[in-house]
């Protein structure tokens, strides 16, 4: 990036900042405000949710009982196999009232089973719109907000995964970043003489406001310098591009000559990664 480096008016090694989490007064006005609706609109889906599933499961005995009996509930006609379609249907499947009226099974040895709830992918967007409350409450809020009043979480009581995940994958996710590091931390410093881990640059391009980026680690024997990111998954070539040249423009105003280069630790069978091999990959 040879017009980024010459855009740099100062980068420097600074102390890494803390973050403090913010508190969503936000979601906690808009919590407090409307809460009684948004518990009225979760226990309305969770009933309608009960009478799906016991239709669901009255259907399935009738449907069972059907094919067991050998005879449709619609009409009382036979159920025969029909050999040529691989089906079970009623003989007067064609012949009285509409088809989806009569018992039909697919298969020789039909699978009989409940049919599942018609449950929404995620119920706090569908609690969220029914209030008119979208864009106002996260759904992390939202949902803790639920499970404080002792409230049932829909998805996992309906054999899903819970409506927690989007944001707990989120902290999943972290928690294996953080092991991708400390393995990465492992095999860096058996390979180089020192090894910075997240240390913060502060820099500043023309015309900006001064900013500061964090590469996870900053490598260095006498002779080169390396800035490598470990990743999961994708890697950011041009992220990289600028952490090297930072780097560049600090050496060489310390009066450096030492090679940067830059690299990724990764997990080489599950990363998708520069083919061009512009940068080293460290498989941790």
């Amino acid at each position: 990036m040879p017009e980024f480096l010459s855009t740099i008016e100062f980068a420097k090694l600074t102390a890494t900042p803390v973050f403090t989490p913010v508190f969503d007064y936000k979601s906690h006005d808009a919590l407090i405000q409307h809460g009684d609706e948004i518990l009225s609109a979760y226990d309305a889906l969770a009933e309608e949710l009960i009478s799906q599933d016991r239709s669901n499961v009255m259907r399935h005995l009738e449907r069972r009982d059907c094919f067991h009996d050998k005879q449709c509930s619609y009409c009382g006609g036979v159920i025969i196999y029909i050999g040529t379609h691989n089906f079970w249907s009623c003989e007067n499947y064609y012949k009285v009232g509409k088809p989806d009226q009569h018992m039909k099974y697919s298969g020789l040895n039909p699978v009989l089973k409940k049919e599942p709830v018609s449950l929404p992918r995620n119920p706090l967007f569908y609690v969220l719109q029914k209030t008119g409350l979208s864009g106002k409450i996260k759904h992390k809020a939202l949902y803790e907000f639920i499970m404080a009043t002792g409230r049932k979480d829909l998805r996992i009581k309906y054999g899903l995964s819970g409506m927690g995940n989007t944001f707990n994958g989120y902290e999943k996710g972290t928690a294996n970043s953080k092991e991708q590091e400390a393995r990465a931390l492992k095999m860096l410093s058996k390979i180089y003489t020192k090894v910075l881990y997240q240390q913060c640059i502060t820099y500043k391009i023309t015309g900006q406001k001064e900013k500061f980026c964090i590469p996870d680690f900053i490598c260095s024997t006498k002779d080169i310098v390396t800035v490598v990111d470990a990743k999961l998954c994708f890697i950011d070539i041009d992220k990289m591009d600028m952490y090297t040249d930072l780097v560049r423009h600090i050496l060489k105003s310390k009066g450096d000559k030492r090679q940067v280069t830059g690299g990724f630790a990764v997990n080489v069978g599950e990363v998708v990664y520069d083919e061009n091999r512009k940068y080293r990959i460290f498989n941790v």
